[in-house]
């Protein structure tokens, strides 16, 4: 960059500098809409700011505006940043009074970005609020259902999905017929169909956001349905050395397959043995002799 100073009218002083840029960092997004986010709920989003300039830096971070106590740093309000370093920030909405709602994140002197979320007042009315199942043999399943009252003052759409650990041992048998206007009602059929003797537990959300939910619990348990006859079981002696065989038949009642394994919790001198040990397929109605 070049310029000249003129003293009066007969001197001139050549000035000589090299020009730069204030950009020290970027920023994505420059504005966080938290949406629509229904009452005493929190959802959280994030912004990634990159170093751009020649040096490390440090930021402070700061929320401004009239409703700044609704918005909130994850974290360290503080971050240092290297030469061509990304970090991501997570500010947290907290949806607790108000309605439209707004503020900035002031990233130390150089950049500021706008918050703004909307808070709906009222929800909706789940009719049980939660699901229990109770106890559900393997294999064989039970259906409720949940009645949804929409008591906000728009339209509800229901994106209803099943999370958590044991997911897969429920599912959605039938959902409400979208939209669920202002003050109308409708229902969701929720199965549970246990593949394994534990206690279940998962979470029935009903809207993209997840902030509408409710608590799905069951147990399962292995079907007692096993018809067993002794036969000719009896207490006898037997000489040393010689072998007796005895019969027991076993017979599947259930409607579901089963896998039995036998074993001889008392047998410390190994004097017991079986002639067949199934450990597979047991198919409902069939019976073994052992």
């Amino acid at each position: 960059m070049n310029a000249q100073l003129i003293v009066g009218t007969y001197d001139t002083v050549k000035l000589k500098g090299t020009g730069s840029s204030n950009i020290q960092i970027m920023v994505n997004p420059d504005t966080l809409n938290f949406g629509s986010t229904i009452i005493k709920n929190v959802r959280a989003t994030n912004l990634t700011i990159k170093n751009v300039g020649d040096n490390t830096l440090t930021l402070n971070l700061l929320i401004e505006g009239a409703d700044k106590d609704v918005f909130r740093i994850t974290g360290s309000s503080t971050i240092n940043i290297s030469k061509d370093e990304t970090k991501t920030v997570t500010v947290e909405f907290y949806s607790f009074s108000g309605t439209q709602l707004s503020g900035s994140l002031k990233i130390d002197t150089l950049a500021n970005v706008i918050l703004k979320g909307k808070v709906l007042k009222t929800s909706l009315t789940l009719s049980p609020p939660s699901l229990e199942y109770g106890t559900v043999k393997v294999g064989e399943s039970k259906k409720l259902v949940m009645l949804i009252r929409n008591d906000m003052d728009n339209e509800f759409t229901a994106v209803p999905t099943i999370t958590g650990t044991d997911a897969t041992a429920f599912k959605i048998d039938f959902s409400p017929k979208n939209p669920i206007q202002p003050s109308a009602m409708d229902s969701i059929g929720i199965i549970f169909q246990p593949t394994q003797a534990k206690n279940c537990i998962a979470v029935l959300n009903l809207d993209a956001d997840k902030s509408v939910n409710a608590q799905l619990s069951g147990n399962g348990v292995i079907p007692n349905d096993l018809k067993i006859e002794t036969g000719g079981f009896e207490i006898c002696s037997v000489q040393a050395g010689k072998m007796k065989e005895m019969s027991l038949k076993i017979t599947n009642m259930s409607q579901s397959t089963l896998t039995i394994n036998l074993s001889y919790p008392l047998n410390d001198d190994n004097v017991f043995s079986t002639k067949y040990s199934p450990s597979a397929v047991f198919k409902p109605e069939k019976r073994i002799a052992l």
